[in-house]
């Protein structure tokens, strides 16, 4: 076989592991969640905020209970996409 048919197929499968890895498209992840609260990455940039507000909101009522939120932070990561680091917006929200 020639390289190049065993390269293309390994790039593919590292391409699609960093975008399963990542938070993009103006999506969220919920990276801890209990009965006393949620936290998310989020992406800021394409209006992912919006949307972590909503499922804040959905998860907080499975308790009956209200999402307060926290002071925002940021955290940086390594991105197997773009090869470098990039900054991952967190939010806490308090279930109460």
């Amino acid at each position: 076989m020639k390289p190049s048919k065993l390269f293309l197929p390994k790039l593919f499968i590292i391409i699609l592991l960093g975008f399963s890895g990542c938070v993009s498209f103006g999506g969220h992840k919920a990276v801890l969640a209990s009965e006393m609260g949620v936290t998310y990455e989020y992406d800021s940039f394409l209006g992912g905020y919006e949307k972590m507000m909503k499922a804040a909101k959905e998860h907080c009522d499975k308790f009956n209970k209200r999402p307060y939120p926290k002071e925002k932070s940021a955290r940086t990561t390594v991105s197997f996409v773009t090869f470098g680091l990039i900054k991952v917006d967190v939010q806490t929200f308090d279930c109460r």
